[in-house]
């Protein structure tokens, strides 16, 4: 029974030592994935912060074209195009009413140059 007993016994602490083992692993495997969690938030937060600098710099960026300058720039090529349209007509056939026609978007096309000469 003594033999029972001390083997029953041999096999507890053997058991115990392994769980305790096995718990200080934990304990150190748990540490080492807290300490690459903090590494891996430091970088995170280093880019994160590079990115802020580079959108705000992009943000604060004024467009090349605001809306008004677009908006003329549109309503000039549209004159320039139907004076082009008078031209090959023009030249297709000239006629005094072509040619008045031609000289009219001529002078519209060079007064909304000089209206908006400022802005383009």
């Amino acid at each position: 029974m003594i033999a029972f007993i001390s083997s029953f016994y041999i096999q507890y602490v053997k058991e115990k030592v392994k769980n305790i083992a096995t718990k200080e692993d934990i304990t150190e495997i748990t540490s080492k994935v807290e300490d690459v969690k903090k590494i891996n938030k430091i970088e995170f937060d280093k880019i994160q912060k590079n990115n802020d600098i580079i959108f705000s710099e992009i943000k604060d960026t004024p467009n090349r074209y605001n809306s008004k300058q677009f908006e003329l720039y549109n309503e000039l090529w549209s004159s320039l195009i139907e004076l082009k349209i008078l031209a090959d007509d023009l030249w297709d056939m000239a006629t005094g009413k072509k040619l008045k026609n031609f000289s009219m978007k001529i002078y519209n096309a060079k007064i909304s140059i000089e209206k908006s000469s400022l802005l383009i």
